[in-house]
């Protein structure tokens, strides 16, 4: 099939849990489809990045797109929301030069259209020539639920509020303008058919690479805490800033010791000030790889109290034989059995004595990262879960009216689209 791919940010490098959802999928489905990838500009100083993806795809076509916006721009947008009836995280890709550009794009004859960023779905409700696939990663309204929830702030947690309202207004119109959803877990699919009414959604759950992510036969370093994942996304920085006020001191306690890494890219200045005032504690941002810190890791902790989806953080730190402590929220949507495969706790009492008893039992751990190794490779490879997404564009393009096959465009193309304005 001929498929159009609109991917949203440029997947690489693939350093948050989404970006590698899609390359995953993507590397897998690309040798099967011809796939037309559709991204915003990163300049062209990320002539690399582009390159890479252009390697993988019959072609990229790039949109226009803003630089990333400062500080005071952002608070001015998001006070601005106020009076709007989108959601500020769509609101935000809604340019009238992204616009015209997927406008065209998207009107060239394809087979299927998949879009994965929820910016540029308004984009989309125009006839297509094929069925057209909304890939969701979480329930977005959920997760800003979530945000209100724990906001200790009385008006950010009312605006976050509203926009959940927002969000879940959205969310539901807009999946039914599709023809076809895909959720990463069976509790997200549940959501979608029940509260948004949308009868065809397909799982298919995330992955990881079990030959990248493998385990290396370097020995554990003692004491070493390891947390990784972007953390320029709300529910890693609450996270890692949760874990370190309230559980770190308690694990310092009991295993002096210790000490515990923060991996991954943007972290906020406050996680970075958190990080300064406690012992033991370093915060890296971007690293170019995570294996390594994970190779050393005693423990990997994902102490997540607010998402959606299911963790890739978990499935490459069990593909590496890494023993995993995980809240509820946080081993969500992989199919695991505790204390067999990973340690599950939700209080501060529980994860501190489950992480530092795996500190203190490296034994155990070992066997803890084996068990996990074995079940995530046996379930959660990209060939698995691209075999399902392949599936299911069969089933919604069987189910779409008959089309004339398009014309194979020329493959390694890359096409970038001017600003509307320079018409």
């Amino acid at each position: 099939m001929r498929v159009l791919w609109i991917l949203g940010e440029l997947p690489i490098p693939a350093d948050s849990g989404a970006k590698l959802r899609i390359m995953g999928l993507l590397k897998e489905l690309a040798g099967r489809h011809a796939i037309t990838a559709v991204a915003l500009d990163p300049g062209t100083e990320r002539a690399r990045d582009v390159e890479e993806l252009e390697s993988v795809c019959e072609s990229v076509v790039l949109l226009p797109s803003q630089r990333r916006p400062s500080g005071a721009k952002l608070l001015f947008g998001a006070v601005a929301n106020l009076f709007s009836r989108l959601p500020y995280s769509v609101a935000k890709y809604c340019t009238r030069d992204t616009e015209y550009a997927l406008a065209q794009v998207a009107a060239a004859p394809f087979d299927l259209i998949q879009c994965e960023n929820i910016g540029f779905h308004r984009y989309l409700l125009a006839p297509a020539s094929g069925p057209r696939i909304l890939a969701t990663h979480n329930v977005e309204a959920d997760v800003w639920r979530q945000r209100a929830r724990l906001c200790r702030n009385p008006l950010l947690s009312a605006y976050l509020s509203r926009q959940a309202t927002k969000m879940a207004r959205y969310e539901a119109g807009l999946a039914k303008s599709y023809d076809w959803v895909t959720a990463v877990t069976e509790s997200d699919a549940a959501r979608l058919r029940t509260d948004y009414g949308i009868p065809n959604v397909t799982v298919v759950p995330n992955g990881v690479d079990t030959d990248y992510f493998t385990p290396t036969g370097e020995a554990a370093e003692p004491g070493l805490v390891v947390f990784t994942g972007a953390m320029d996304y709300a529910p890693n920085d609450d996270a890692a800033r949760y874990f370190l006020k309230t559980i770190w001191p308690l694990i310092r306690q009991r295993v002096p010791a210790a000490h515990f890494s923060v991996v991954g890219r943007r972290p906020s200045p406050s996680l970075r000030a958190l990080a300064k005032r406690a012992d033991h504690v370093e915060v890296t941002g971007a690293v170019p790889d995570v294996r390594p810190y994970l190779a050393r890791a005693s423990v990997v902790v994902v102490p997540l109290r607010m998402g959606g989806g299911s963790r890739l953080k978990i499935l490459e730190a069990m593909a590496m034989g890494r023993p995993v402590v995980a809240t509820t929220m946080g081993a969500e949507g992989i199919d695991l059995e505790p204390s067999r495969h990973i340690l599950v706790a939700d209080d501060p009492t529980a994860l501190t004595e489950k992480t530092a008893f795996l500190l203190k039992n490296q034994g155990f751990g070992a066997s803890l990262g084996q068990e996990g190794r074995t079940a995530v490779a046996s379930r959660y490879s990209w060939a698995e879960c691209s075999a399902l997404l392949g599936r299911t564009w069969r089933h919604a393009r069987e189910a779409a009216p008959a089309t004339p096959s398009p014309g194979r465009r020329s493959p390694r193309q890359t096409r970038r689209l001017p600003d509307c304005r320079a018409q």
